[in-house]
């Protein structure tokens, strides 16, 4: 796992990926044939969590591992052969990411103002938004909704963007809650990978 100059090092002088590289190197010393992780980029810096995923893409095409991940960062997911979305306990649906946008994804405005009246408006008017970070998230039918926001709200707006059906729209249309939002308690999103069984 790319460890060799660090083998005598103790595993608490490792960096928080080169724990988690280790983590499946013990795995691997049973010769698994499926590799469960667990919030395996929990705590890793952005650069550190890509290099992870394109290690784990490496070592399941390596040894033809069926991989199964847990994870509440939902953009990880959207390379996966299949993605199963729970929420408290229930699955909620199961699918390739492309059926799952398709069938349950939404367009999402991202709005940002410092006016809490407006935010409140924008809530209230658009039922299964949420607020993350800040940011108001709210899922649109269609264009005229946009253009109707824009008009209605955007002088009292200091950003606002578009965006396509994503997985994370799939995850809000589903539960009705942000992932990121501690108040909404959001479950685990399920992450699997195959190599080539299943």
């Amino acid at each position: 796992v790319e460890l060799g100059p660090w083998r005598d090092k103790l595993v608490s002088t490792l960096s928080k990926g080169m724990q988690r590289r280790l983590e499946i190197a013990r795995a691997l010393v049973h010769d698994a044939r499926v590799l469960v992780l667990d919030e395996p980029t929990v705590g890793l810096d952005a650069q550190t969590r890509a290099r992870m995923w394109d290690y784990i893409a490496e070592v399941q095409r390596r040894h033809e591992l069926t991989v199964l991940v847990t994870t509440h960062y939902i953009e990880e997911v959207d390379d996966c052969d299949r993605v199963c979305i729970i929420d408290h306990g229930k699955v909620l649906a199961v699918d390739t990411p492309g059926t799952l946008k398709r069938e349950h994804g939404r367009t999402l405005v991202r709005a940002s103002t410092d006016d809490e009246s407006t935010a409140a408006s924008l809530l209230a008017r658009y039922p299964g938004g949420s607020r993350v970070d800040g940011t108001l998230i709210l899922p649109v039918e269609d264009t005229g909704q946009v253009t109707e926001i824009i008009r209605t709200y955007g002088r009292q707006l200091a950003s606002l963007t578009v965006e396509s059906p994503t997985l994370e729209s799939v995850f809000l249309g589903l539960t009705g809650r942000a992932i990121r939002d501690p108040a909404s308690e959001a479950p685990t999103p399920n992450r699997r990978r195959s190599g080539g069984r299943d």
